[in-house]
């Protein structure tokens, strides 16, 4: 009888940090970036509802879908690639996969006198920044399954995976708080019961959880006292009042026929958020519809610094896809999910099958920078005797979050009902 293969990924966003250092591997590592931000364009364009709201990690359901990929045979694996846009001459996924995991998680090391001083000088002031990402994956094995030792080996060698063998048929229950705990200490207590009672059950051979946890603090801060209520029109139309921040500064700005850029970044770190506002006669499904890797990044590298009246509202959102499977099917990813198709030889001579693929996202926006960052955000307005850009998000908006050294987009989200 062939089993189910459950995956479920954790993530967690709370304005995000991550500094960026490569291997030699550019190449690969590029043509990966770009391939998983196509995915990432078509999930969010097929995952897209009016008046709904969107927050999803492209990134974190592709490095579930690479990592799978390598214990996978066949037209199992090559429909993976193919959906993930990954060209036939990357031939280790999972290395280069661990390539852009080290760089987003980098810290800046205490290595030099002037650093490691300031780090204690701030520690001591209780100005240290309170940042921090992680991404981590765990497969949690059924133990006695015979897996290949070499499949093994490799998985545990990548080291961003957790192999784990565990005993569903007999502890499923305990399996469940073992997977939470896990979740939950991955994810700083944000996700704290992953997998409701009654899952996993006893059929259950395979979990595959990929968790991002990023915290992290803006460049330049809005200031608390200059955030006050303001209109903000939803997408169905409706006119509510929201905590607006304001602030003017320079930031990255561009804009074509439709839609205005605004790039805003995170303080000592390669990681930004780019805001994409629709013009007045402009819908946000039609800006939607024409998002691609070749429109976002063409946009954005037209951007130069530029004064720009910012109002941007406060918000919190979070999601479940609790059916990512039927997504997928409609991309074209369809053996994974067949019980007599799929083939996981690669990893076991077990017959197993994907059931279904789960993601749930928190987002958090609001003016909070580090009080170091806040300390040194004193670049005076750059553009005196221009009149600045008007950026007022006071209607619908979509939100990407990208590192900018690898280009890799960790997070889109669409914001149209506050």
């Amino acid at each position: 009888m062939k089993k189910w293969l459950a995956i479920f990924i954790v993530s967690v966003n709370l304005l995000l940090i991550s500094p960026a250092v490569f291997s030699d591997n550019t190449v690969a590592i590029d043509s990966t970036a770009a391939g998983f931000n196509q995915f990432a364009f078509q999930i969010f364009q097929h995952v897209n509802q009016q008046n709904k709201n969107i927050v999803l990690s492209p990134y974190s359901l592709a490095s579930v879908l690479a990592i799978l990929s390598s214990s996978t045979a066949g037209d199992t694996q090559q429909q993976l690639l193919h959906l993930l846009h990954i060209v036939p001459q990357t031939k280790n996924v999972n290395s280069v996969l661990k390539a852009i995991d080290t760089s987003i998680q980098y810290q800046t090391p205490c290595n030099t006198f002037w650093i490691c001083t300031k780090k204690h000088v701030q520690n001591w002031l209780g100005l240290a920044s309170d940042t921090a990402v992680v991404t981590a994956n765990a497969l949690w094995a059924q133990t006695g399954l015979h897996y290949k030792k070499a499949a093994v080996e490799k998985i545990n060698a990548l080291g961003n995976v957790e192999f784990k063998e565990v005993d569903y048929t007999r502890n499923s229950d305990q399996v469940r708080q073992l997977i939470n705990d896990w979740a939950s200490a991955k994810t700083a207590g944000k996700i704290k019961e992953l997998m409701p009672a009654g899952q996993p059950d006893k059929l259950t051979r395979l979990i595959l959880i990929n968790a991002i946890y990023f915290k992290g603090n803006w460049q330049y801060p809005f200031k608390t006292a200059d955030t006050s209520a303001a209109p903000f029109m939803n997408e169905d139309g409706q006119t509510i009042q929201v905590s607006m921040m304001q602030q003017q500064h320079t930031f990255r700005y561009s804009e074509n026929e439709a839609v205005q850029l605004l790039e805003m970044p995170y303080a000592h770190v390669n990681l930004a958020m780019v805001l994409l506002l629709p013009k007045p006669k402009h819908t946000l499904n039609e800006i939607t519809k024409k998002l691609n890797n070749t429109y976002f990044f063409n946009l954005l590298n037209a951007a130069n610094d530029s004064a720009v009246d910012v109002k941007l509202p406060k918000f919190t959102l979070s999601a479940s896809y609790n059916d990512l499977k039927t997504t997928l099917q409609d991309l074209g990813l369809t053996v994974l999910f067949s019980p007599l198709q799929a083939d996981f030889s690669a990893l076991t001579q077990q017959s197993l099958y994907v059931d279904n693929i789960i993601q749930k996202t928190y987002l958090a926006v609001d003016e909070t920078g580090t009080t170091a960052a806040a300390a040194t955000a004193t670049t005076l307005f750059g553009t005196a005797f221009h009149p600045p850009k008007i950026f007022h998000a006071d209607h619908p908006f979509i939100l990407v979050i990208y590192d900018r050294v690898s280009k890799i987009i960790l997070f889109t989200a669409k914001v149209a009902d506050l």
